[in-house]
C-alpha cells in the first residue's frame, strides 16, 4: 500500500500520513499543517488514536497499475491501525474486522509474515476460510515494541480474485514544538521595523531541529534551531513595510526530517496616522 511506502522505517514521518490521520482522507501533502492541530494529533495516546480511525477513508483493495479495479467485496473496519506514544515492552492490542459486503460467499486467505513486534490471532479462536454475505471476522493485533522507533507491517487477505491490505503503522516519538497558530505584530509607522519575541519549546520526547522561513515584509531570527526535550529558544519575528494597510504572511517551520512542515499565520498593520520620512 502506498501509505506504507511513504512512511519510512528510518524514522521519517510524512505529511501525507499526518493529513490522513487528521482529515480522515488522503490529501495533497502540501496542504498547510496548523501548529496546535499537529500538537494535538501527535500527543494522542494509542487508545485515543484507535478511536479516531473508524472514519478514515483509504483503499484496502490492491489494484495493479493499468488494471481496472474489481468490485470491492471485503470491507475493513478500521481500514488501518496506528500505534503511537508507546513505550518499549508495552503490550498493545488493537482489533479490526473484515466483512463480506458482496451478495455471494467469498473465500478468504490470511497472509501475515512473521514479525518480532506484531502478532495476529482471530477473535473467537477459529480462522474462517469462507465468509457468507454480510458475515464478518474479527482479528486482534498485538504490538510489542522493543525501543522508541517506527515500525510497519501489513495484514494481507486474499480472495479468489483480489488482494486486500490492512496497513499497520507504529509511530515512534515525533518532533513537537509549541509554535503559536498566529503571531500578531503591533501597528507601526511606515518604514519602521517592529518585532515580537516568542519562546518556542521542544515539548516532545526527542531532540529535534527546525528551519524557519517567511517572506518580505516579514523576517525571522534565528532561522534555525536544534532543541533537546524541554529546551527552548527565543525567536524574533520582525515586520517592516513601505505600504499602508494590513499585511499577512506565513511563518513556515520545516522539521529536520524534511517531511513535515507547519505554518503559523503572521499578521501586522501600518498606522496610517504616523509616517516616518
Amino acid at each position: 500500500m502506498e501509505i506504507l511506502h511513504k512512511f519510512k522505517e528510518n524514522g521519517y514521518f510524512t505529511s501525507e500520513l499526518y493529513h490522513l490521520l487528521a482529515n480522515k482522507k488522503l490529501v495533497d501533502g502540501s496542504t498547510e499543517i496548523i501548529p496546535s492541530e499537529y500538537e494535538r494529533e501527535m500527543k494522542m495516546s494509542t487508545q485515543q488514536r484507535l478511536q479516531t480511525l473508524h472514519n478514515i477513508d483509504i483503499e484496502n483493495l490492491m489494484t495493479p497499475p493499468g488494471r481496472k479495479p474489481n468490485k470491492i467485496v471485503l470491507s475493513f473496519t478500521p481500514k488501518l491501525l496506528v500505534f503511537q506514544n508507546f513505550k518499549p515492552n508495552d503490550k498493545i492490542v488493537a482489533k479490526f474486522s473484515v466483512r463480506n459486503i458482496s451478495k455471494g460467499p467469498t473465500f478468504i486467505n490470511l497472509v501475515f509474515k512473521e514479525s518480532s513486534y506484531f502478532f495476529i490471532k482471530p477473535c473467537g479462536g477459529q480462522l474462517l476460510s469462507r465468509l457468507a454475505p454480510g458475515i464478518g471476522a474479527t482479528f486482534a493485533i498485538t504490538f510489542i515494541p522493543v525501543q522508541y522507533e517506527d515500525y510497519i507491517h501489513r495484514v494481507t487477505i486474499s480472495t479468489d480474485v483480489d488482494q486486500y491490505v490492512l496497513p499497520l503503522i507504529a509511530m515512534g516519538p515525533r518532533p513537537i514544538f509549541d509554535f503559536p497558530d498566529r503571531i500578531d505584530i503591533p501597528k507601526i509607522p511606515l518604514k519602521v521595523e517592529n518585532h515580537v519575541l516568542m519562546s518556542v519549546h521542544n515539548i516532545g520526547m526527542v531532540p529535534a531541529g527546525f528551519t524557519l522561513n517567511c517572506k518580505c515584509p516579514f523576517s525571522v531570527h534565528p532561522k534555525s534551531a536544534y532543541l533537546s526535550s524541554s529546551q527552548k529558544v527565543d525567536i524574533a519575528v520582525s515586520f517592516k513595510t513601505m505600504h499602508l494597510g494590513e499585511a499577512r504572511g506565513i511563518l513556515n517551520a520545516l522539521f529536520e526530517t524534511g517531511n513535515v512542515d507547519i505554518d503559523a499565520l503572521l499578521v501586522s498593520d501600518v498606522d496610517d496616522h504616523k509616517k516616518v520620512d
